[in-house]
């Protein structure tokens, strides 16, 4: 049965699974929902208790307001409260594509409490100049609302940047199919605002896994166009030797069975 955790008007959603003593806090990506993480109970559910969150502006997940933006103490009040309804002091972390990037958050902001990640295919270790304008500017997140009343210009925006090479031709679709509709469109800059002051600090993230003993995995898919492997291949060989990289013969969409063949292989 869904759960709530709350802090300052905000409020996410979770489902809890897993038979584990070990807890974990998992987060799916884009347009996914909390029991995508489900499929992995074979690998994971003996090892952890899951706590999966739908994150804003999917499932019962909720801003404090249509203009609220998420800061770094929302987020810690987020999760602390959880640690205080269930009675644990320390938490491994898991997510996928952008719930990659909030796992990673956490271990920038609580390294402390953090024992494992998991992270699959997660974004914001690589800048894209273009993607930072748009989605983490006050001007940026204003144009592209302005521009959703006329979707022609942002779909000739992702053609141009498609021209210039700012993005490839998978990531190319991959944002056209992510705004083919108004509700869509409007999903996008919702997360894009409540999530535009928590970009990821690369070297406060270096530190964290480098001072603190997170057994970390990360996994990308060797064909993935979206975020390609090469990404977590320049970040993870500048961390710590609990770091790992494992770079699956698969796309971006690897939260699947075959993933706990894997899962099963690394965490012994």
């Amino acid at each position: 049965m869904p759960q709530f955790t709350e802090h300052n008007g905000f409020a996410l959603e979770y489902e809890t699974f897993g038979t584990g003593d070990l807890p974990m806090l998992a987060f799916h990506g884009f347009d996914r929902n909390f029991n995508d993480f489900r499929v992995l109970l074979p690998s994971l559910g003996q090892r952890y208790t899951i706590y999966s969150f739908n994150i804003f502006f999917h499932g019962a997940s909720r801003a404090a307001n249509t203009r609220a933006i998420l800061t770094e103490s929302d987020l810690k009040g987020l999760v602390q409260a959880v640690m205080e309804k269930h009675g644990f002091t320390d938490f491994a972390v898991m997510g996928y594509s952008l719930g990659g990037k909030i796992a990673l958050k956490l271990v920038e902001l609580m390294p402390a409490k953090i024992n494992d990640a998991l992270l699959m295919a997660p974004e914001g270790l690589r800048v894209n100049m273009l993607y930072r304008l748009i989605s983490e500017t006050a001007w940026g997140l204003g144009l592209y609302r302005l521009l959703m009343r006329v979707p022609v210009f942002i779909y000739l925006v992702v053609y141009v940047a498609r021209a210039l090479r700012f993005i490839n031709e998978k990531q190319h679709r991959f944002v056209h199919n992510s705004i083919n509709s108004p509700a869509k469109r409007m999903k996008v800059w919702r997360i894009w605002h409540i999530f535009s002051k928590l970009p990821l600090n690369q070297e406060k993230l270096r530190l964290a896994f480098r001072k603190n003993s997170i057994q970390a995995h990360f996994f990308f898919g060797q064909y993935d166009r979206i975020i390609p492997a090469s990404i977590g291949e320049d970040f993870v060989h500048k961390l710590s030797d609990n770091c790992h990289l494992h770079i699956l013969e698969m796309n971006h969409q690897f939260i699947n069975d075959r993933l706990n063949g894997v899962i099963n292989e690394v965490l012994v």
